[in-house]
């Protein structure tokens, strides 16, 4: 059954009147009756008791009118949401993002993108980058805020910042009477380090050729999975331990945060997205993204305050 015809038995239904509904619809009159009388034969059954003096609905055709509202209805609310998806309005995107970058990235990041694309409503998830890359990957979610190396074919990456380390230091520790911290009071400084395999993505490696670069041997006294686990044993007086600079934002008691006297190495942050994705808000988010934060040399560095 054609629509277009549902939309002439409406337009004739509405107006009692073929000559009136030919009208509006932009048609003759006998085209209009031809296709009347075709959906009569496709319904087997009359929907209209015509005379010389009037059109009137047959018990068929008024039994049919509220279900051909109904129809043309949905459909024009289907076609509509197609529109509005193809331009990536109307479904919400889902971004996930570092605990850390809650106090550095987001507050400058999400205020831009509402504000430049406010029909597209944001769904915030909060999750390591070990777990955005799978999520990602496996479609649940469609933008990810997180640090590299990503290794999954299905997933690209743009970098977006990137942000010194600094060292946490319980507050009770001698090193916290200190402004900045000498690399060579790293040496032999019991200190909380990352597992390669398990910990945040990239940070064991990336310490452990600067320790060797600066003639640095740190002693090991416990390995931290993640970032949250790292300052909570710094806390505790476990040791010290080498953080991302946006760490600092997070203010936890019993512990201080010391840049290095010398350069220091650099946490990246980038974001992320599945490789086949062609949505729009996909594309709109991480373009706004790189246009905020990445500047003429390539990064935007987070320094600590």
């Amino acid at each position: 059954m054609e629509l277009r015809r549902l939309r002439y038995f409406l337009m004739v239904a509405e107006e009692l009147h073929f000559g009136r509904a030919a009208e509006r619809l932009g048609l003759a009159q006998p085209p209009l009756s031809q296709q009347i009388r075709a959906l009569e034969a496709e319904i087997g059954e009359r929907l209209f008791e015509r005379t010389s003096r009037r059109v009137a609905l047959t018990p068929a055709g008024a039994a049919l009118l509220p279900h051909v509202r109904e129809a043309l209805g949905a459909a024009a609310a289907g076609l509509e949401a197609s529109r509005r998806a193809a331009r990536g309005e109307g479904e919400p995107l889902v971004v996930a993002f570092l605990h850390s970058l809650a106090y550095t990235l987001l507050p400058r990041l999400l205020p831009a993108f509402r504000q430049a694309h406010s029909e597209i409503p944001l769904v915030l998830r909060e999750m390591d980058s070990a777990q955005q890359v799978e999520s990602l990957a496996a479609g649940q979610i469609e933008i990810g805020l997180l640090r590299p190396p990503i290794d999954h074919r299905l997933v690209e990456s743009a970098p977006l910042l990137s942000e010194p380390f600094v060292v946490a230091i319980p507050s009770h520790h001698k090193l916290a009477k200190r402004k900045r911290i000498a690399v060579a009071a790293l040496n032999n400084a019991p200190m909380v380090l990352y597992p390669p395999n398990a910990g945040p993505q990239g940070f064991a490696h990336k310490l452990a050729g600067w320790f060797a670069s600066e003639g640095v041997a740190p002693q090991a006294v416990q390995e931290a999975r993640t970032l949250h686990t790292a300052v909570g044993l710094v806390a505790a007086g476990i040791g010290i331990a080498l953080v991302p600079a946006s760490v600092a934002k997070l203010g936890v008691p019993g512990i201080v945060f010391r840049a290095l006297a010398s350069q220091a190495p650099e946490a990246e942050v980038c974001v992320a997205w599945h490789r086949g994705s062609k949505s729009r808000s996909v594309t709109a988010f991480r373009s706004l993204a790189r246009r905020l934060f990445v500047g003429g040399r390539g990064s935007n560095v987070v320094e600590l305050a």
